[in-house]
């Protein structure tokens, strides 16, 4: 964890995790008045030690009066039973409707349960923290925190942003992000009324629990809530004409995701203001410059989004979708032959980067050549017919988690270099040695027999163990492929490579239940450990897609996207995923003819199916269960949900394997 001032002279802290950024990351707001200090959002249990350290290094449990919770998540209150039992003596501040909730993570602390429109809290003699509720945003019983002396909003949830908001790699997209955040939050928009109660606090700046604290001067409260469609009319509240206004910026934020603000221009001069509502007369127009400008294929894009937003506020499509179906379908077709033209160029350009340029073919921390490198040699290697009394192996190191908690977290990195420099000096003439995903690396063993292969792999770990060039004694596991298995399976020549490295994850996943310093030589049960899995996703909509994407690569899947239905039967079969995640209403072919599909194919019916979609009824529930579909997700996600039953789905499939 690392502390940072955010507002120095009226003791305002930021407290955040020092770990590998996560997609939707966690942080806690320090406030200190004199000898009297309040934490807003402890955090999640797994943050605890960091956290603790960092707070204390500024201010004595002790002096710590107050704890808010401004929801009762666990990502946010998980950790208060272990501040109980660290010395803090205070009370938890908490809304009434989340009381019940945040006691079950420490049923012994003294709460003080919040109730009414507006209450306060106060730190020292002179300052005051007021509190509004936000009831349902993202549960009942969630609040902001406003600090009128220092003129900063504590939002909770309200205003996170993907990834934290703003860094070296998302500089300039703040807004762009806390939108997307929005969408996997919250189902709806933020009521008039409290967009109303925060524009008027009028605050310096926005310290959220799920982003970098916001400064008025950079990024208005006005654009945030206009972007969050929270400061007019939304897609299924108000009037007929402020509802058109809504659906019109949804459309609108849509397609800035996906062309250039040089091409979406157009769109911004005919997009009337949040509060200016519209006729169905001008609604078709914005469209209809839609065609002029940008043709069928634009229309196409948005097609099904837009049919869902007007079925949903129960208004008439506009004039063009009615009289030109034919036309859009036929945009529509041209659109996934641009797609398939465009991936196809991709992949020429990026085989070509490859070969011309070392920086993407080498490790960055150990200058080793990476997986996506190994792929081309072994490709090249099996195409010259050689390669049947070669094998490979795999060196992992133990405990990485265990070296980055005693030494900091640069130690496991500089552990890394240190084991890849070991290798290399006792490299054979035959051998080739890569980095993998993770904590480990692959030596291409040429003309080396199994049995070979295991005797040097034995001998290395004894070598590891006893030399002194560590920063401390360390074990490596070991897992061993020969590649005659791959021969004798009559494995094609072109998904050589993909089968080798489900092996390999195979063999290295038995390595986590053999333990530190094993070897495996057959498969057990699958899985990589820093590799949780394949995935194909199976949504139209290239916004939300784009969303499902972050959470799941944020969780360490690989994640393979397409578009439509008959497009998915293909990739399927190709790629052969761990899981498939897709939308009930998919073009050319919807997710249940998807399923019907795979289950009429032997050696694709068994792989995990996930439903998603924004419409969920007891006939969609039956029919999912007549295609042995056994989870069907209501849109918007809640991202936990989606991945932890990801994770369990694989996992079973593996231990059946």
């Amino acid at each position: 964890m690392s502390i940072h001032p955010v507002v120095p002279d009226r003791g305002i802290f930021l407290v955040k995790s020092s770990r590998t950024p996560r997609l939707i990351p966690c942080h806690t707001y320090l406030i200190i008045e004199g000898n009297s200090a309040v934490l807003i959002d402890p955090g999640p249990e797994e943050d605890f030690a960091e956290t603790y350290s960092s707070v204390t290094a500024q201010i004595g449990c002790e002096q710590i009066e107050h704890i808010v919770l401004t929801s009762e998540l666990p990502e946010g209150a998980s950790s208060l039973a272990l501040w109980g039992h660290a010395g803090f003596s205070g009370k938890v501040v908490v809304s009434w409707q989340s009381y019940i909730a945040a006691r079950y993570y420490a049923p012994d602390m003294d709460f003080h349960s919040l109730a009414g429109a507006k209450t306060s809290l106060a730190i020292g003699e002179n300052r005051i923290l007021e509190f509004l509720p936000i009831p349902g945003f993202p549960t009942a019983g969630s609040l902001v925190c406003w600090d009128k002396s220092s003129h900063t909003l504590f939002s909770g949830k309200l205003f996170g942003s993907i990834m934290g908001g703003i860094s070296e790699e998302t500089e300039g997209n703040s807004l762009e992000l806390i939108s997307s955040y929005h969408d996997i939050y919250f189902a709806s928009a933020v009521p008039d009324n409290l967009a109303g109660r925060l524009a008027s606090l009028n605050p310096a700046r926005i310290c959220p629990q799920h982003g970098e604290p916001l400064d008025q001067r950079e990024t208005s409260i006005h654009d945030i809530l206009e972007r969050l469609d929270i400061s007019g009319g939304c897609g299924d509240c108000g009037s007929p004409d402020l509802q058109r206004t809504g659906i019109l910026h949804k459309i609108y934020q849509q397609l800035t995701t996906l062309f250039s603000p040089k091409e979406t221009s157009f769109l911004e001069r005919n997009l009337p203001g949040h509060t200016q509502g519209i006729d169905h007369k001008d609604f078709s127009a914005f469209f209809t410059e839609m065609l002029n400008t940008r043709g069928y294929t634009w229309l196409a894009l948005i097609d099904s989004d837009l049919r869902r937003l007007c079925t949903t506020s129960d208004l008439e499509l506009p004039d063009i979708y009615r009289n030109h179906e034919n036309e859009i379908q036929s945009g529509l077709g041209n659109l996934v032959r641009e797609l398939k033209n465009l991936r196809e160029t991709n992949f020429q350009l990026q085989h070509s980067i490859i070969k011309a340029s070392d920086d993407l073919i080498r490790d960055g921390v150990t200058g080793l050549y990476n997986e996506k490198f190994f792929s081309e040699y072994l490709t090249s290697t099996v195409e010259s017919g050689t390669s049947s009394g070669d094998s490979v192996l795999v060196i992992r190191l133990d405990g990485l988690k265990n070296l980055n908690s005693r030494f900091g977290a640069e130690s496991g990195d500089l552990t890394l270099k240190a084991l890849a420099s070991f290798l290399m000096n006792r490299k054979t003439e035959s051998g080739a040695l890569f980095r993998l995903n993770g904590p480990a690396f692959l030596w291409y063993l040429h003309s080396t027999e199994r049995k070979g292969a295991e005797e040097y792999a034995r001998d290395l770990q004894q070598q590891v163990e006893i030399t002194g060039e560590f920063i401390a004694p360390i074990t490596v596991s070991a897992a061993l492929v020969g590649m005659d298995e791959l021969i004798k399976a009559e494995t094609p020549k072109d998904k050589i490579f993909t089968e080798l490295m489900k092996t390999i994850k195979q063999r290295i996943k038995t390595l986590d239940r053999m333990g530190p310093g094993s070897i495996c030589t057959s498969t057990g049960i699958s899985l990589f450990r820093n590799l949780s899995g394949s995935i194909m996703l199976i949504e139209s909509s290239f916004f939300e897609a784009r969303i499902m994407m972050q959470i799941l690569e944020a969780e360490g899947f690989e994640v393979q996207h397409v578009a439509h239905g008959a497009e998915a039967l293909t990739e399927a079969d190709r790629i052969r995923p761990d899981a498939i995640v897709s939308e009930m209403f998919v073009a050319q072919m919807d997710g249940f003819q998807i399923r019907k599909n795979l289950l009429a194919t032997q050696d694709l019916k068994n792989i995990p199916f996930i439903l998603v979609s924004r419409e969920k009824s007891e006939a969609s529930i039956r029919r999912a269960h007549e295609m042995q579909i056994l989870h069907h997700f209501r849109k918007p996600l809640v991202p936990a949900e989606l991945t932890g039953t990801l994770h369990a789905l694989i996992a079973e499939r593996n231990r059946n394997q």
